[in-house]
């Protein structure tokens, strides 16, 4: 994959593990499930950032903004 495939992945995955870590907020998940999912949301975005370097300034495929929920 290129670096641009691959930050787009990566921006995804991050999504993706936002979205988890709100939904195990709502259903009342425990701590350890909820701050795992966080992590890893945080981890695919420094990643993605990091592909995305030199390519093209602070890519998010479909410009999301990656927001933490208000109650983290």
């Amino acid at each position: 994959m290129s670096a641009l495939e691959d930050a787009a992945y990566l921006f995804r995955r991050s999504r993706e593990e936002g979205r988890k870590a709100e939904t195990a907020v709502q259903r009342g998940a425990s701590g350890a499930v909820i701050a795992a999912h966080r992590e890893l949301a945080l981890r695919y975005r420094v990643r993605a950032l990091a592909a995305s370097s030199g390519t093209v300034p602070c890519l998010d495929a479909v410009g999301a903004a990656f927001r933490f929920p208000a109650s983290f």
